[in-house]
Formats: structure tokens, C-alpha cells, sequence
């Protein structure tokens, strides 16, 4: 269906948010023909801190949560911020360097709203398993995580930053599923496998739980991302963590 049969289609909790949505900036919708939905808050050319428009990006085989889940992603975003405090930290290490390239920051900004907006999206009437079916991924991840169980985060006695990548990776994936019960035993395996690095993953989980999507909390979670990015930096300083 082409962009304004989609607009018709939305049911009322949908069409509520749309219309909350398109009272901050405008809101398009774009079929493309990938396997996934998608959201992007496009800024201004010369100021990338002005949002000026939302694209929400759906599939033709479509549903409400999904439409749900990338119009609460783009809500949080320009109520709360994007993420860009990861980038404000002091002589960052070269693996912090590496962890925070662009499709990790997403990736990070990602889970954390994913927890903010899991309250909004079952209000809404949605089940977990209608759009965070992403998660319900193979074995993947739990492989992943008997390997690191296995073998450790260390080659030669010291941190190797692959792996370290890896356990942050599995981390969001896994800790930051917004249904805290889902992946218990796998939450506990990592807080096992590495208790400080596991720390610092819990810095950005507790600011996320229960967070309201307010203005006034724009800068509490800017300041909890940029604490998480000190932190890691600082672990990675401390750690000496590369590839061997």
C-alpha cells in the first residue's frame, strides 16, 4: 500500500500517535523493500542537531506494532535525544574509538529505547512478540555466549577487544531485551562471565527502566550515555584491551 492507504489503515492507538508526532515535525512514510522496518529522524543540512523531518521506512507485509515500534523509536528520540553524548568523552581510547563507530552508537541508542518505549508500546495494546520478534533470533546470540563462557574474554592474559566487542554486542541484545524475564539465565551468564565490564552495561539498563518520555529527561539519559561512554573508555584504558 502506498503512503496515504497506510495513514487511512492505522487503528486509533496509531493514528493517536501519529498525530502526537506530527505536532513536534512531519512525518512520511516509505515502502522500501527490505527485510526490516525501519526509522530515520533526518536533520538539517548544516545543523545536525535540528531535526527537521521523520521517515518511517514499512515493508509491504506490514503490521500495526511494527508501525508502533519505528514511530515510538522516532518519539523518544526527539523528546529524549539521540544518543550523541557517547561521543562526548575525553582521549578515548582506540577501542572505545572502535566500539562507538556509527552502527554501534545506533545500536546502543537502539536497545536503551527499546526499554523506554516497552511500557508505551503494550499501553498501546500490543504484545512483546508482535515486533520484538528481532530478539526470537536463532541460537545465535546463546552460541555466542558459550563460546565467551568457554574460552573467556582474554587471549594470552590479557582483554582482547574482539571478544570484549562481542560481549558489549551480546549485551544489548540480551540485558537490554525490554521483557527483563526473557533472557534470565543468559543475563546472569554475562554477569558472571565479567562482572566490571557487566557494570557498566547496568549504568545505562537502571536509567533506561521506567523512564519516562518527558522533556525533562533529556538530560538525565544525555548524562547516563555519557556516563556509560566514560566508563567504558575507562575500563578500556585500565584493561588494556586489543587485539592480539
Amino acid at each position: 500500500m502506498n503512503e496515504q492507504e497506510l495513514r487511512n489503515w492505522l487503528n486509533p492507538a496509531n493514528q493517536q500517535l501519529l498525530t502526537e508526532l506530527e505536532g513536534i515535525i512531519p512525518v512520511r512514510f516509505t515502502l522500501w523493500e527490505r527485510n526490516y522496518h525501519g526509522c530515520q529522524v533526518h536533520k538539517a543540512e548544516n545543523d545536525v542537531q535540528h531535526p527537521v523531518e521523520v521517515e518511517v521506512f514499512y515493508r509491504n507485509e506490514t503490521s500495526q506494532a511494527k508501525i508502533a515500534h519505528e514511530m515510538l523509536h522516532a518519539k523518544t528520540s526527539l523528546i529524549l535525544g539521540d544518543g550523541i553524548s557517547l561521543y562526548d568523552v575525553d582521549n578515548k581510547t582506540p577501542a572505545y574509538e572502535g566500539l562507538i563507530q556509527i552502527e554501534n552508537a545506533e545500536k546502543i541508542v537502539t536497545a536503551c529505547e527499546h526499554v523506554i518505549f516497552f511500557p508505551d508500546y503494550l499501553d498501546m495494546g500490543f504484545r512483546e512478540e508482535d515486533s520484538f520478534e528481532e530478539y526470537e533470533l536463532s541460537n545465535e546470540p546463546r552460541n555466542q555466549l558459550s563460546f565467551l563462557c568457554e574460552h573467556g574474554l582474554k587471549l594470552g592474559g590479557s582483554y582482547d577487544v574482539d571478544r570484549v566487542f562481542q560481549y558489549i554486542s551480546l549485551g544489548f541484545t540480551l540485558y537490554f531485551y525490554p521483557n527483563a524475564e526473557r533472557f534470565q539465565e543468559e543475563v546472569r551468564m554475562l554477569s558472571q562471565l565479567d562482572r566490571g565490564l557487566f557494570s557498566k552495561l547496568r549504568i545505562l539498563r537502571e536509567a533506561c527502566t521506567d523512564l519516562e518520555v518527558v522533556p525533562e529527561n533529556r538530560e538525565y539519559l544525555a548524562d547516563s550515555y555519557r556516563r556509560f561512554g566514560n566508563e567504558i573508555n575507562h575500563w578500556f584504558r585500565v584493561n588494556r584491551a586489543g587485539r592480539r
